[in-house]
């Protein structure tokens, strides 16, 4: 539907979408269809809502967005000057008049559209019939019914056959200037420096330090870890919590591995049995047989331990 040149296609897949989810048809009918929308689109390739450029850099820079910002900007700057490195040498190996992406996409329409046929109404108009709904094809003011040569500024399948028709070998006069080679070189021409050494910066002396904003409301989810990071070369063995016994308090492990020496003459010992309830099978009565509750002992000893008698 959003990539519909078309009114009929467009109202067409609008009408299914407004019977099937309501209320998805009025969301978008609030947003503007001028903002999705490649029929309703008011300028050509501009003022969409969503850009897939934006998503891709989102995913190329997945992994440095956590570093410092000095260092994000500076991988933005290498991807960049890395693209414009690469972009020039191919364009300057370019021959073709168009580059080689326009010049496959054109070859695909060339092939569907040949076996339309083509019926002239004037010196520029032409009437393309494509056993769908066809096609009227404006040379002079460079349209076409179905609305893609204008939208793309490439030549759509209709244009194709009217080329085709006229024995044309070359259709670079119908594509939009932005499809040619020279303005794919010139795109990348200019070069991406990268930056000097921070010691042979020039400080203008007037530059404001920027802080960390100020946050006082706690942010949403679980708190962040304040637990040192190590840093690559440091002994991470060092930043592990370490155990503590509750009875030497010593490090390294617990009371229940505990081997130092312990002096019972010191103190007294004591230990009490819980009591335990046991299951009450199904079908026995309160009080009776083994559906009675048995508790376990409950004891206390209080022993005092001389070692001068042994």
């Amino acid at each position: 539907m959003c990539k519909a040149h078309r009114k009929s296609n467009f109202d067409h897949h609008y009408g299914i979408l407004s019977r099937r989810i309501p209320d998805s048809t009025r969301t978008l009918t609030t947003v503007g269809l001028n903002r999705w929308s490649r029929h309703h689109a008011d300028r050509v390739r501009y003022a969409y809502l969503t850009t897939n450029s934006a998503e891709s850099m989102n995913a190329l820079s997945v992994h440095a967005r956590k570093l410092p910002v000095t260092v994000l900007l500076e991988f933005f700057r290498a991807s960049v000057h890395k693209w414009f490195w690469e972009h020039r040498n191919t364009a300057d190996g370019l021959t073709t008049p168009i580059t080689p992406y326009e010049e496959c996409k054109l070859g695909k329409r060339n092939r569907k559209s040949l076996t339309w046929s083509v019926k002239p109404i004037s010196q520029v108009k032409f009437e393309v019939m494509d056993m769908k709904k066809g096609g009227k094809v404006n040379l002079q003011d460079k349209t076409c019914t179905c609305k893609q040569w204008q939208l793309s500024g490439l030549s759509c399948r209709h244009v194709m056959a009217v080329a085709r028709y006229f024995v044309l070998h070359d259709v670079t006069t119908h594509v939009q200037k932005y499809f040619y080679t020279e303005t794919y070189k010139s795109a990348y021409m200019e070069d991406i420096n990268p930056l000097d050494h921070i010691s042979e910066w020039i400080d203008p002396g007037h530059l404001q330090t920027v802080r960390p904003p100020l946050v006082t409301k706690q942010q949403s989810g679980r708190p962040k870890s304040t637990a040192h990071i190590p840093s690559q070369g440091e002994d991470k063995d060092n930043f592990k919590s370490k155990r503590k016994c509750s009875r030497c308090l010593e490090l390294g492990h617990t009371r229940s591995t505990c081997t130092a020496h312990y002096d019972l003459s010191e103190g007294t010992q004591k230990s009490k049995c819980k009591s335990k309830k046991k299951a009450k099978p199904k079908g026995m009565v309160k009080g009776k047989g083994k559906g009675k509750r048995e508790d376990s002992c409950s004891t206390q000893f209080d022993s005092t331990y001389n070692l001068s008698d042994d």
